[in-house]
């Protein structure tokens, strides 16, 4: 379980909210470690309101901000943790591919050989330098 800290300006927070954003927020466990906080900041100001959410992971102390603005308050909250979570799929999928570089290297050179009669690109110059 991921620690959570919900903060409101200029308002005060219902139980209804909170139980809405810690749902919202626990589809983002396969992506985070038990250590991660996410701090959430809720505002709102005439008729806008803001969700902000702060992501302290402990790799390497790095932080995640996200911002969403919106006429309705879940509809920002929704909005903001599914930035969040497309950052942070984005962000294990260039973890892991960074890890599996060489073998992803090896089957592309797989595809590349098997693809129909196309000249590589060596091809082509080595046919234009000797001007066929």
């Amino acid at each position: 379980m991921i620690a959570i800290q919900i903060s409101r300006r200029h308002g005060n927070l219902s139980s209804t909210i909170e139980s809405f954003v810690q749902e919202k927020l626990s589809r983002l466990e396969k992506y985070l470690k038990e250590s991660s906080r996410v701090e959430v900041v809720l505002d709102q100001e005439h008729d806008e309101y803001t969700c902000e959410l702060i992501l302290h992971s402990n790799r390497r102390g790095e932080q995640v901000i996200v911002k969403d603005s919106g006429e309705e308050l879940r509809s920002s909250i929704d909005h903001a943790v599914e930035k969040l979570s497309s950052q942070l799929a984005r962000n294990k999928s260039r973890r892991k591919d960074h890890h599996r570089g060489t073998r992803r290297d090896d089957e592309a050179g797989q595809d590349r050989s098997e693809a129909p009669d196309e000249p590589s690109y060596e091809e082509i110059v080595n046919q234009e330098i000797k001007g066929e």
